[in-house]
């Protein structure tokens, strides 16, 4: 009997394009079920921190209340080590006051008549031109949260080197005692 030669060396080829598309397959659906497990961490973690701003901004003063007083000017931002914009390593170069002032504070009213009205409601935003540390005038409060996300095994030894990630939400809001 003759054997086609040519046949056998087709019939691996099955196995290894079998082989190859569970492998996909398989990486497929562990990606796939490592971002939903992200994405219900994320929503969870977004949910605390906005219960965490929620409930100090209708706190009483001096009951856990902490309105941010310093902030830091920041004049842009620039991809970090990743090259990937809004990303955890993104770096910052430094704004100051007077540049805060010239180019938004000074602008919100049409002229300087304008800002005549605004100091004369005595309002925190009339308060905003004298004042050292203009975020004081907003009376912001911060929630925050962070967890902690294990990753599969399989996406850890196939995609990922890590062991978790940690999600993070921070959330500002306006301290609404004294505004109404």
């Amino acid at each position: 009997m003759k054997v086609n030669r040519q046949q056998n060396k087709k019939s691996g080829q099955a196995l290894v394009e079998f082989t190859v598309a569970m492998i996909s397959i398989l990486v497929l659906t562990a990606g796939l079920l490592q971002m939903s497990t992200l994405a219900a961490k994320r929503a969870e973690v977004m949910v605390n921190a906005r219960r965490d701003a929620a409930l100090r901004a209708s706190a009483d003063m001096g009951n856990d209340v902490d309105v941010i007083s310093d902030a830091e000017y920041i004049r842009d931002w620039y991809p970090g080590s990743d090259n990937a914009q809004y990303t955890y390593d993104d770096v910052l170069t430094h704004g100051d006051q007077i540049a805060f002032e010239m180019t938004l504070v000074d602008k919100s009213a049409p002229d300087t008549t304008g800002w005549e009205t605004i100091t004369k409601t005595q309002s925190r935003i009339g308060r905003l031109r004298a004042t050292p540390q203009p975020v004081t005038c907003f009376g912001l409060v911060k929630g925050s949260d962070r967890k902690n996300v294990e990753i599969i095994p399989a996406v850890r030894d196939l995609l990922y080197k890590a062991d978790s990630l940690t999600v993070r939400a921070d959330v500002y809001m306006t301290w609404r005692k004294g505004i109404y």
